[in-house]
């Protein structure tokens, strides 16, 4: 498979063009409306490509929340955070890429949220396993 480089990420040549009613190719990105131009094979910007990226790639992803952020920690406003925390947990729904989903925390907020979450999921795990039993009693 070919590969080119672009903007220092690899992009795998196998893709399925879109195309509009006149039969011309279209931007890649979900949603966009515009026609590829000249030497464009998949995004018609540089704004297109990396909202693609976004996406589906968690280091393209992650960079993009830390800037946005402004390395600073969310919750307790430290700076130099270097962790990105998903808000709504990936094991209770949340989107693995969604910058909406993403905040920068600091290493002390981060390992708090976490332990919360473990705590979240160890009482969650209790129960069902309760309910279970009970359900055995009945049967």
């Amino acid at each position: 498979m070919k590969t080119r480089l672009y903007e220092d990420v690899e992009v795998r040549a196998s893709y399925i063009p879109r195309f509009d009613p006149e039969g011309r190719r279209l931007c890649q990105m979900h949603g966009c409306p515009n026609v590829l131009q000249g030497r464009q094979e998949r995004w018609c910007s540089k704004s297109c490509f990396a909202d693609a990226w976004a996406t589906f790639s968690w280091s393209f992803c992650r960079k993009r929340v830390l800037r946005r952020d402004n390395f600073t920690c969310v919750k307790c406003a430290a700076r130099y955070a270097a962790e990105v925390d998903h808000i709504q947990p990936l094991i209770e729904g949340g989107k693995l890429c969604d910058p909406v989903n993403l905040r920068t925390l600091c290493h002390d907020c981060h390992k708090a949220e976490t332990t919360e979450l473990a705590k979240r999921m160890a009482k969650k795990r209790r129960e069902e396993k309760m309910r279970r039993q009970e359900m055995m009693e009945f049967a």
